[in-house]
């Protein structure tokens, strides 16, 4: 997903049209390849995605969920 540079666009198109309901596997398969796209910048990473794993327990919608934290770790990653 974040291995080569893919833009907020392409990862919500992704998310929409594969109609993606439950993203507990999305957030594992990033932490485990933190160092893949995040370099020097996993501590700030990780943080989000427990923000996002938190946030997806509670969240009706978890589409929008998921992609607020693609946003936030894409802010944070510039």
């Amino acid at each position: 997903l974040f291995v080569k540079k893919v833009s907020f666009t392409e990862i919500r198109k992704f998310v929409v049209e594969q109609d993606l309901k439950r993203f507990e596997e999305i957030y594992d398969y990033l932490y485990e390849n933190l160092d893949k796209f995040a370099e020097g910048k996993q501590a700030s990473v990780i943080l989000k995605l427990a923000d996002g794993i938190k946030n997806d327990t509670q969240s009706i919608n978890k589409q929008i969920m998921f992609l607020a934290t693609v946003i936030e770790i894409l802010k944070s990653l510039k």
